[in-house]
Order: C-alpha cells, then sequence, then structure tokens
C-alpha cells in the first residue's frame, strides 16, 4: 500500500512524462489526480497551498489561461465542462486556503468567461457564491500576485450586462453652442478639394478615434447613451455605473440601475460634467456588479457599435431660462430650420388690440449673461400684416448686463395685431336686401341695421365658407422669437447659444369696415369720409375717431360714421419707370406709394374701438380698405382759388 506522498509523487511523474511526449490534456489529468491527493481526506493536514499550485499548472492542459482577455475573441477553446470544474476546484483551494480575494478572482472569471455554458440554475448559484465571498472581499481590478510570482490579471464583467453599443450625444437644442460666423472667412473649411480619396476612406475604418461633430460645454452636463441588455435569467443590479474617459478633466455621475431578467436592448444613459476645455475621449464604463468593480474598456468590445468617442469641450457658457406673462400653448410650431422651440405661448386678441408680453430672462448658468441679440420671424400666415406685428426697446433690456448668475433680466414684446379690416361685398349683402342705397344716404339719415349672417347660405365647403366671410372667422398669427446669447470663456471663444420662443396669437375680428365713400364739404380743402362699421364681436363696442363723437355698437350691429377729414397733400414719390425691364419695380413702387398714403390717412383719422364691459380696446385701420377712387378725393387739388 502506498503512502499519499507517494502517490502525489507517482502522478507527477506520470504527468511529466505525458507532458514531454505531447499529451498535454493526459498530463493535465494525472496532475489534476496529483493535486486532489494533496488533500485527500486521510491526510491530518491538507496541503491546500500544494493543491492549488498543482491546480493551476494543468491549466493549460486544459486549454485555460488566467487572462480573460483570451477568451474574448474568437470561438471558445477546450471543453467547458472540465473547465468549469477545475475552476471550481481552484475557488475551493481558495477557500480551504483563507485567500477570499482569489475566490473572488476566479468565481469572477468562471462567470465571465463560461456564462454561455452555465444552465439557469448554475448561474444562480455562481452569483451567490459570488456575493457571500465579495461581502468579504470585494472584487478590484487590482493585479493579484502570488507568492512564487505569478500574477492573476483583473476580471472585469463585459458581459453584466452586455453592451452593444455607446452613443455619445449633442446637448440639449437650447444649450448647443453655436460659432459666430467670422467676417474675414478665417473658418474656411479645411476639407479636401476632392470628391473621393482613398486616405480619408481608408481612415474611416478607425471608428473609435472618430471626432465628432458637435460639441460640449464645460460645466454642463453631457450625456452618453448606451444600449445594454442582461443576459442572466434573473434581475441584474448594476450598482455604480459611470464613464471612464481621458483628455479632460471629467466629473462622472454614476447611475445605478436594475435590468429585467433576460431584458433585450435598453437604453442607459451615463452623465457627467467636464471641467476643463479640450479634446475629451469616453474610453469605457465602470460598473459595480455582485459586489465586483469592473472598468470596462471600449477597445477590449469587440462588437460594440460606436459614432465615435472624441468630442471638443469648449469654454463654459451662460445658461438661460424663459418665463413669459403668457400661459403655455398646446400649440406646437415647427420651426423650418430645424431647431427647437422650448417655450410655447399663446394669446387671444381682437384685430387692432395691442398686448405686452413680458419675458423674464433668468441667468441659471455659473457664467455671466454679457450679451444678448433678440431678432422674431413670423411663421406659417397668409394674413396681411399692417404695421409692427413684434416691436421692442433692447436697450432697456441690455442696461441690466451683464447679468450675474442667479440674476433676472425683464425683456419686453408688444404684440400688435393689425389685420385688414375691410369686408368683402357680398359678406353683408344683406344691408342693402330693402333696396336703400347705402352709398347715396344723406348724412342726416340714420343707418342703424342688426346684421345676422345667413346660416342657410353657408357653403357646406370650409375653403368657400371662409371666401364669403364668416363673422366669427378666428386667424392665426405665428412668430418665432429667437434670442442669441453669450457670455463668460465661451463668449471670448466666439460661442454663443441660441434659445427660440414660440408665440401663437389667435386673432378674433373686432369691426369690420363694410364699404367707404367720400362726400364734398363746404370747404375745398376738406370732405367727408363716411364708413359703413360693424362690430362682429358678442359685446357692446363704441367707435371713435379724432374730433367725433363716440358711436355705440352692440353686437352684430353696422352703423355709418361720418369723419370730416382735411384733405391730404401726398408728398410726391418717384415716378414709375416706362421701360419693360422695371415693371416689376414700377408695380412695388405704386404698392408703397399706396401703403405711405394708406399709413399717412390712418394716422389722421385715428380710429378706435372699445369693448368697455371687457376693458378691451385697440385701433381700427382704414389701410386695406382704401380704393384709388377714395384716395383720390381724399387729396388736395393741385391748384388752390
Amino acid at each position: 500500500q502506498l503512502s499519499e506522498e507517494e502517490k502525489i509523487q507517482r502522478y507527477s511523474i506520470l504527468s511529466e512524462l505525458y507532458e514531454r511526449i505531447g499529451f498535454h490534456r493526459k498530463s493535465a489529468f494525472f496532475k489534476r489526480i496529483a493535486a486532489m491527493q494533496c488533500a485527500a481526506p486521510s491526510i491530518p493536514e491538507p496541503g491546500w497551498r500544494a493543491c492549488y499550485k498543482l491546480l493551476l499548472e494543468t491549466l493549460p492542459g486544459y486549454s485555460l489561461s488566467l487572462d480573460p482577455q483570451d477568451f474574448s475573441k474568437g470561438t471558445h477553446r477546450g471543453w467547458a465542462a472540465v473547465q468549469m470544474r477545475l475552476l471550481h476546484e481552484l475557488v475551493y483551494a481558495s477557500r480551504r486556503m483563507g485567500n477570499p480575494a482569489l475566490c473572488v478572482r476566479h468565481l469572477s472569471f468562471l462567470l465571465q468567461t463560461m456564462l454561455d455554458f452555465l444552465s439557469d440554475q448554475e448561474k444562480k448559484d455562481v452569483t451567490q457564491s459570488l456575493e457571500s465571498y465579495t461581502t468579504k472581499c470585494p472584487g478590484t481590478m487590482e493585479v493579484i500576485t502570488l507568492p512564487d510570482g505569478l500574477k492573476l490579471p483583473p476580471v472585469p464583467f463585459t458581459k453584466l450586462p452586455i453592451v452593444k453599443s455607446v452613443k455619445l450625444l449633442n446637448l440639449p437644442t437650447s444649450l448647443r453652442p453655436h460659432k459666430m460666423k467670422s467676417l474675414l472667412g478665417q473658418n474656411v473649411s479645411t476639407k479636401s478639394p476632392f470628391i473621393y480619396s482613398p486616405i480619408i476612406a481608408h481612415s474611416r475604418g478607425e471608428e473609435r478615434n472618430k471626432k465628432i461633430d458637435f460639441q460640449w460645454v464645460q460645466g454642463d452636463v453631457c450625456e452618453v447613451q448606451l444600449m445594454v441588455y442582461n443576459p442572466m435569467p434573473f434581475e441584474l443590479r448594476v450598482e455604480n455605473m459611470g464613464l471612464l474617459t481621458t483628455g479632460v478633466e471629467f466629473e462622472s455621475l454614476p447611475a445605478a440601475l436594475s435590468l429585467p431578467a433576460e431584458s433585450g436592448l435598453y437604453p442607459v444613459t451615463l452623465v457627467g460634467v467636464p471641467q476643463t476645455t479640450g479634446q475629451i475621449t469616453v474610453n469605457g464604463y465602470h460598473t459595480s456588479v455582485f459586489g465586483v468593480f469592473s472598468d470596462c474598456l471600449l477597445d477590449n468590445l469587440p462588437g460594440v457599435k460606436t459614432n465615435g468617442c472624441t468630442v471638443e469641450v469648449i469654454p463654459a457658457l451662460p445658461r438661460v431660462q424663459i418665463s413669459t406673462s403668457l400661459p403655455r400653448s398646446a400649440h406646437t410650431l415647427q420651426p423650418s430650420s430645424g431647431d427647437e422651440i422650448s417655450t410655447n405661448v399663446s394669446v387671444q386678441l381682437y384685430n387692432g388690440e395691442t398686448q405686452q408680453l413680458i419675458i423674464k430672462l433668468e441667468n441659471i448658468g455659473t457664467e455671466p449673461l454679457e450679451k444678448l441679440e433678440v431678432t422674431a420671424k413670423t411663421v406659417n400666415t397668409k394674413e396681411k400684416l399692417y404695421g409692427d406685428f413684434l416691436s421692442w426697446n433692447l436697450e432697456d433690456t441690455l442696461c441690466q448686463f451683464p447679468l450675474k448668475p442667479g440674476k433676472i433680466a425683464t425683456f419686453i414684446v408688444n404684440i400688435k395685431v393689425k389685420l385688414d379690416f375691410s369686408c368683402q361685398e357680398n359678406l353683408l349683402q344683406d344691408l342693402s336686401d330693402d333696396g336703400i342705397s347705402v352709398s347715396g344716404l344723406p348724412l342726416s339719415s340714420p343707418f342703424r341695421q342688426v346684421v345676422k349672417p345667413r346660416v342657410e347660405t353657408k357653403p357646406l365647403n370650409p375653403q368657400e365658407s371662409s371666401k364669403v366671410g364668416d363673422f366669427s372667422h378666428v386667424k392665426t398669427l405665428e412668430a418665432i422669437l429667437n434670442f442669441k446669447y453669450s457670455g463668460g470663456p465661451g463668449h471670448a471663444e466666439g460661442y454663443y447659444r441660441n434659445l427660440a420662443l414660440g408665440l401663437h396669437v389667435e386673432v378674433e375680428p373686432s369691426v369690420f369696415f363694410t364699404r367707404i365713400s367720400t362726400l364734398p364739404a363746404t370747404s375745398t380743402r376738406q370732405c367727408h369720409l363716411l364708413l359703413d362699421v360693424f362690430n362682429s364681436t358678442e359685446h357692446e363696442l363704441t367707435i371713435s375717431a379724432r374730433n367725433n363723437e363716440d358711436l355705440i355698437l352692440h353686437a352684430g350691429e353696422c352703423q355709418r360714421m361720418a369723419i370730416q377729414v382735411d384733405k391730404f397733400n401726398f408728398e410726391s414719390f418717384p415716378e414709375s419707370p416706362t421701360d419693360g425691364a422695371q415693371l416689376a419695380n414700377a408695380k412695388q413702387l405704386e404698392e408703397e406709394r399706396q401703403q405711405a398714403r394708406g399709413l399717412e390717412i390712418n394716422s389722421k383719422l385715428d380710429i378706435c374701438w372699445k369693448i368697455i364691459s371687457l376693458k378691451r380696446e385697440g385701433e381700427a385701420s382704414v389701410e386695406g380698405v382704401l380704393n384709388q377712387l377714395v384716395l383720390e378725393h381724399l387729396q388736395l387739388a393741385p391748384l388752390q382759388w
């Protein structure tokens, strides 16, 4: 009967012989038996260290190594069932040696490299064992060095969860930095003039080194989106997941997530704040799963898709938040440029009314707000507007600058709606139904009639009905106010931010001028302007003109207004060119002349309406009503006597 030492010696020599003739797996088989003998139950003091050392020597024979990198590429080599058995034995030997760090390292290796071969029950058992060990000794990214100098590399959990893609996200539209256009053309494109260059095409393969065409801003929260999935048959809790970066000082703000069992692709957003400027590269991410801390580098993840991992961080810019005196709107404007609108507000006005829109600009960033430019653009409107729809005085706001962080500046915009006040002939056909010739009425005639739109004659087609004109037809005006602002170090580098405010105005009709005509006055320098005014609101309304008494109109009522006016000496405009090349120009000139005359007449008349019950008032413009005949009657004769 052989003693245990002799058995160990015999198996070791057998193993060595098989090793010499190239039977590596057979050699490993006998070396493993020798290792088991070292810890046989019959030995009073089992030699777990010797057992562990011999087990490590069997690894190459079973196509195993201690480096998880060897298992990340290509197909799996060796018999997985035997390899798992051996790894379990290494874990057990480490535990008996009293080295929990080794247990954690070998179990992590087993879970990372053999995940595809573990049954659902085995996955649960291995993770439970791992969690029980990591309570005593958490898994780290340190290299473990054994007494004999052998090094055990760290095992990052790149499969818990599995990451399929990494995408660096642009900042929200309102926070994106824009570069000011250089007047001297310094920002001339440095791209190649050739349509195709093999050198450029070849370098496209270097996906990870690709630079992204947007920028991040120092001090602002930046986002990276990962598409991940959980291969485990149970819920996977990932603690402390954050970004690994180089190039710029970066404060990563870790997240904790819980992925459902075999979740399928799941988006996870990791955030952080760049503290300095320059190029930043996202190299990977770190996690803590089952008590094991992992640094997962993208270079070691062959299947990951990315849109490039290097982005430029520009100097800090202020951040502005807008609040207004108007309620938020349900209508979202879609600007043609593709810019998003951060806030949409709406207001309901009567035609001719003016309202103030008070905008509060709050500096919610850390940099002072030094520059502000405001522009407005009317969108999606076919209506003809008279006068300025939106007007403001920027100086009043700029005198509050530079605006320190946390402070608020006020900006006031005047919304003035002046649409056409004219009304088509057939809209009020009821007026002349009684046979009265409206244009021939003497001044003293009391002309008063309540008009009800003919419901029964309304066409079914909505397009047609709007042509005829519906009294209650609400018209819509939409505009976008753009705030271009800058400050701080970003301003010095030529960057700014853009904030857009959408404005939705519903214009209800107030009064209509249904007819206009003139009558001569006693003086040749004066004449009477006759206006038929129709109240299209549901409220009593008073209408007044300069030097005239107020006229009261009930809802849906029409009255004639006579205004004595001095005739106008219209300033001479350049004569219309006659040659054909400038015909279009002549037409435009004629329109401008007409517009100027209308403006002059309107300012003299100063017609205003007031709805006392609602405390609302506005002006009524005759600009769209004036025809050529009326203009001629209102013009001062070139000769006087």
